[in-house]
């Protein structure tokens, strides 16, 4: 997979998309400005409906990526694979980019549900998890391969793990 920086052309797009989700969601400005927390509080007033379901998927990601480039220092990026293009979001200290495609799978997601959710709040929720992963190669690096855990597993071996070093 080639990892390219994305072009001035697209530089605005990220923000469009949240204009978008303003827009539909003008109800609640406390929101606005923060597009990841915007969604989980689409998901807690369980909001629904074709046209906000695919406006939410489709801006579920871009509201991650968005989170961790603030937050946990990523930056966007665009990633070819065999001529196909799709946003991204690479951690600076990684050259392990994170894919939409792979968000929007629930690749990046290990939360254990009591009921069947909605693809959007699945790619929201994987923010827990990638701050976990980070925590991760923090400690390991790559000499130890990532545990295949839930997220509250996952957390609960970093904490010991973290509390013996």
């Amino acid at each position: 997979m080639n990892i390219k920086e994305i072009s001035k052309a697209d530089q605005d797009h990220p923000d469009a998309v949240f204009n978008a989700l303003y827009t539909v969601f003008h109800m609640w400005p406390s929101y606005h400005g923060d597009p990841w927390e915007l969604l989980h509080f689409a998901d807690y007033e369980g909001v629904g409906g074709d046209f906000i379901e695919n406006l939410l998927t489709y801006a579920a990601p871009f509201a991650v990526g968005n989170h961790l480039n603030k937050k946990c220092g990523f930056r966007w990026c665009k990633l070819e694979d065999d001529g196909f293009e799709q946003w991204g979001t690479l951690p600076l200290l990684l050259n392990e980019p994170i894919s939409f495609n792979a968000l929007l799978e629930g690749k990046w997601n290990r939360e254990d549900y009591d009921e069947p959710k909605s693809s959007w709040v699945i790619v929201i929720d994987s923010v827990h998890y990638i701050k976990l992963f980070l925590r991760w190669k923090k400690l390991y690096g790559d000499s130890k391969p990532l545990p295949d855990l839930n997220t509250d597993e996952l957390e609960l071996e970093l904490n010991r793990r973290e509390a013996i070093h």
